[in-house]
């Protein structure tokens, strides 16, 4: 199966594979698999012309996808009349180049800030039902 050349170095032997009815049946299955029949054909160019608008029509569905996915936040806060709009618009077109400047845009757009920080507020000064009191705050007898 190997045989040395002049440097002794060990070589396949290509006629192995050459006579071996195994190895050529494989090689015209695979060529079947691939030869194209419709070549210099009008239906070859018709398929290349089919193959063409899909993939354009494919890119463009991803592009067109993409920007109104994109824009979720400005359309947000057009439609809310949110008081950052600026900032939103401005928050989303950079978030083009870096994708974690778009989340803070979408995080500015979607939550309301004002009643975020009264929902905070309320929390923080909220008493707790189980606090204990000091002695003689409550104490009237």
């Amino acid at each position: 199966m190997f045989w040395l050349d002049e440097q002794n170095n060990y070589l396949p032997r290509l006629n192995h594979f050459l006579v071996n009815p195994t190895f050529l049946h494989g090689i015209t299955l695979f060529m079947s698999l691939i030869s194209m029949p419709f070549v210099d054909t009008g239906f070859d160019i018709g398929l290349h012309v089919v193959a063409t608008v899909v993939m354009v029509a494919t890119a463009t569905a991803l592009a067109v996808g993409f920007w109104k996915i994109h824009d979720l936040p400005i359309n947000k806060a057009h439609k809310e009349q949110h008081h950052q709009v600026a900032l939103i618009t401005a928050l989303t077109w950079i978030g083009f180049f870096l994708h974690w400047v778009w989340v803070v845009a979408v995080i500015v757009a979607f939550v309301d800030g004002e009643k975020a920080l009264r929902h905070i507020r309320d929390v923080w000064r909220e008493e707790k039902p189980n606090e204990p009191t000091m002695l003689g705050e409550n104490d009237h007898a």
